[in-house]
């Protein structure tokens, strides 16, 4: 999967580059995907190129098109940045309400098996999730 990311990621870089005038050939492409081997970096670096600012949104809910574009306004207003480019997460713990939804939904069987995943890279995000709920559990007995 990170490889197919890879191939993803110069292919996007590619297209950034040809919108700037700039020839890009195979050859080249395959030393963006030795570079960028990390996806952070890649996005750091690609970022940079496009003169565009990431926001990072949190949210209890999916945020709609709308309030994406009035975030993204409001960053250009405070950063000066040329492109804004959010990228969201939905962050179902931090509303207790969310958390006993969750919980109701099955959310722990999920975790438990992404925990089992060695591969999966999210057992660290999975365990931290799962204390997150069972710490909510616990402060709702007392």
């Amino acid at each position: 999967m990170a490889d197919t990311t890879t191939r993803s990621n110069a292919s996007s870089l590619a297209d950034v580059a040809k919108l700037n005038g700039m020839e890009q050939t195979t050859a080249d492409l395959e030393k963006i995907e030795q570079i960028f081997k990390d996806e952070e970096e890649f996005e750091v670096v690609c970022n940079d190129l496009t003169k565009t600012e990431l926001a990072l949104v949190t949210s209890v809910v999916k945020l709609e098109a709308q309030h994406l574009a009035q975030i993204a306004k409001g960053v250009q207003k405070l950063t000066g940045a040329k492109n804004v480019r959010i990228k969201t997460t939905i962050n179902v713990c931090s509303v207790k309400e969310n958390k006993i939804r969750a919980v109701q939904a099955g959310i722990m069987k999920l975790l438990v098996e992404l925990m089992a995943d060695v591969e999966s890279n999210m057992v660290d995000k999975s365990a931290f999730v799962m204390s997150l709920l069972v710490s909510m559990r616990r402060q709702g007995r007392h």
